[in-house]
């Protein structure tokens, strides 16, 4: 991101809650959903309320990377589309030692 971005909105309108009401109308729960993201916009869905497995890649931006690891979620060592590809497999091959 380059340049100055603002965005106004209700403060109730964000990815978090937008995850959370999606995940109720198709019946999936919070220890089900991974989430991943890199800036301001995407800490409501990183901070461990709706998301169990909250991640983020390397490039993000130090207050979500922050909220990541506060939720007990993953930060890549990879950027980018790689850097979620990483989180997925952290979060898949963890959960399948735990089978």
């Amino acid at each position: 991101r380059n340049g100055i971005y603002l965005r106004f909105c209700h403060t109730d309108y964000h990815k978090g809650a937008a995850l959370a009401e999606l995940a109720r109308l198709i019946g999936v729960s919070r220890d089900n959903i991974f989430a991943a993201g890199d800036h301001h916009n995407d800490i409501s869905m990183l901070n461990g309320k709706v998301a169990a497995m909250p991640s983020c890649p390397a490039n993000a931006i130090p207050e979500v990377q922050t909220a990541v690891r506060n939720a007990g979620g993953y930060v890549a060592e990879r950027e980018h589309g790689a850097g979620v590809h990483e989180a997925l497999r952290y979060f898949a091959d963890r959960d399948s030692l735990k089978r």
